[in-house]
């Protein structure tokens, strides 16, 4: 990125921590305090996963984007988490979310609920693709033998 550096911290344990963005010097390295900051704090009861993803500016002297990750299932997928955001208008978002998964479809993504409402049903078949309570499967139409479906145009670009 021409004039633009990035600075990356890591944890104790080799995780990245931050990463730091703002302008660069003629070596590339960052001149001054950087203009977004990013910070990743490990979950408190397993360091190994992720507990929060915050995103600062010093542009706007505000945070743009936090996730603090509130609970896990023991597969280590989030069961819970709240996202607070801030929109173009200088207004903030905040989502109460919560997952739950199916065990006999290899812990595949059954259900999405946001701020109490669910938002995101999801079936599956025995070839684990998308059926029933999902628009976005509807849409898509059925999977022929390859395992493609048939209102999905494939492409190189697309996956």
């Amino acid at each position: 990125m021409n004039g633009t550096a990035i600075q990356f911290s890591y944890l104790d344990n080799g995780q990245v921590g931050g990463v730091n963005i703002g302008p660069a010097d003629n070596n590339g390295n960052l001149l001054g305090s950087a203009d977004v900051i990013t910070s990743y704090t490990p979950d408190p009861s397993d360091g190994s996963r992720l507990g929060q993803m915050k995103v600062i500016s010093n542009q706007t002297d505000g945070t743009l984007f936090d996730e603090n990750i509130t609970g896990y299932y023991q597969t280590d997928q989030r069961s819970s988490e709240t996202v607070t955001r801030q929109n173009p208008d200088g207004t903030t978002k905040t989502d109460d979310l919560s997952y739950t998964y199916d065990p006999s479809q290899g812990d595949a993504l059954t259900s999405v609920t946001d701020n109490g409402t669910q938002t995101g049903s999801f079936a599956f078949d025995g070839a684990g693709n998308y059926t029933g309570n999902n628009p976005t499967a509807n849409a898509l139409g059925a999977p022929n033998l390859l395992n493609q479906y048939a209102n999905y145009t494939y492409n190189g670009r697309t996956t």
